[in-house]
C-alpha cells in the first residue's frame, strides 16, 4: 500500500508530539515544519518509528522565510502525489488584554496565511487533497453552560484569541474554495494531558479567579490529548467520507470543577 504523504506544522508542541507518534505507527510519510531541526530530532531521539518516517524541514512560519520554500522544494519529494496537511500551529492566552492581539493574531492567522503562500510558491498547493486545521472551541465565543453547541451554532468571538481562531478558519475556507481541496476544521475545548503546561496554567488561573469563565458555569469541557490525536488520525483515514468542508467539535465531556481537581492531581501529582 502506498504511503500517504502528510505535511505537519506544530509537531513539537503538546498536541503535535502525540499526533506525530500516532502517524508514525501507520502508513504515512511525514514531513514536519519545525523552527529547530536539531531540537525536533532530539525530542524524538528514542522514537525509532518517528525518526524513520519523518523528514524535518526547518523554517519559521511567523516570518515566512524564503528559505522554507527552498527547504520544502528540496526535501519534500512528492512528485505530484496527493498531500494531506495538518496545521497545529496556534495558541495564545484567552485574555481581555487587547495589547496582545497582534501577537495572538500572528501566531494563529499570519502563520497560516504564510503556510498557504509557501504551498503556492512551491507548487504543492495543487497536490493538497485535504487540509486539517486545529482551531478551538473559543472561536465560537463565550460558552453558555445551558446551551448545546453544534457546528452550525453561530460564532460570536469577542476576545482577541477567540477572534484570531475564528479568522484562521476563514483563511482555510478561502484557500479550500480557491484550490478545491477538502477542509476539516476541528474546534476542541481545553486539551489536557500529563505534559500540558497550558492546562496547568489554566487551572491556576481558575483558582485565582481570573480565568474568564461564563457567569454561573460550574463545569468545563475538556478532551484528552491522546483522544484528540486519535480523532485527527481517523479524519485522515476516512478522507473519502469527509465533505468539502467539515467542522468537528471533539469533546470528551464537561467536567465539574471537583472532577477537574482530580484530573490535575492525576496528571501532576498535586492539587
Amino acid at each position: 500500500m502506498t504511503e500517504k504523504i502528510v505535511l505537519v506544522t506544530g509537531c513539537t508542541g503538546f498536541i503535535g508530539r502525540h499526533l506525530i507518534t500516532k502517524l508514525a505507527k501507520q502508513n504515512y510519510r511525514i514531513y514536519a515544519i519545525v523552527r529547530d531541526v536539531k531540537k525536533a530530532e532530539q525530542m524524538f531521539l528514542n522514537n525509532n518509528e518517528v525518526r524513520k518516517k519523518t523528514t524535518f524541514i526547518q523554517g519559521d512560519l511567523a516570518n515566512q522565510e524564503h528559505t522554507l520554500s527552498k527547504e520544502i522544494k528540496e526535501k519534500m519529494i512528492t512528485s505530484g502525489s496527493e498531500i494531506y496537511v495538518i496545521n497545529l500551529v496556534g495558541g495564545g492566552p484567552l485574555t481581555t488584554n487587547k495589547k496582545l492581539y497582534h501577537s495572538i493574531y500572528t501566531l494563529n492567522v499570519t502563520t497560516l496565511e504564510n503556510l498557504f503562500k509557501i504551498l503556492e510558491e512551491t507548487g504543492k498547493i495543487k497536490d493538497v487533497k485535504m487540509f486539517v486545521h486545529l482551531s478551538s472551541l473559543a472561536a465560537m465565543g463565550a460558552l453558555n453552560p445551558n446551551s448545546i453547541y453544534t457546528p452550525q451554532t453561530p460564532c460570536c468571538p469577542v476576545l482577541p484569541y477567540e477572534i484570531a481562531k475564528y479568522d484562521s478558519e476563514d483563511v482555510v475556507k478561502k484557500f479550500a474554495n480557491k484550490y478545491k481541496f477538502k477542509a476539516v476544521i476541528l474546534r476542541p475545548p481545553q486539551v489536557y494531558g500529563k505534559d500540558s503546561k497550558e492546562f496547568l496554567n489554566m487551572i491556576n488561573l481558575i483558582k485565582k479567579g481570573i480565568f474568564p469563565l461564563p457567569k454561573g458555569a460550574g463545569s468545563l469541557p475538556l478532551i484528552h490529548v491522546e483522544d484528540l490525536a486519535e480523532i485527527i488520525v481517523k479524519v485522515l483515514n476516512n478522507e473519502e467520507k469527509m465533505d468539502s468542508l467539515t467542522i468537528i467539535l471533539p469533546c470528551e465531556k464537561s467536567y465539574l470543577y471537583s472532577e477537574i481537581e482530580s484530573i490535575v492531581k492525576e496528571c501532576y501529582s498535586s492539587g
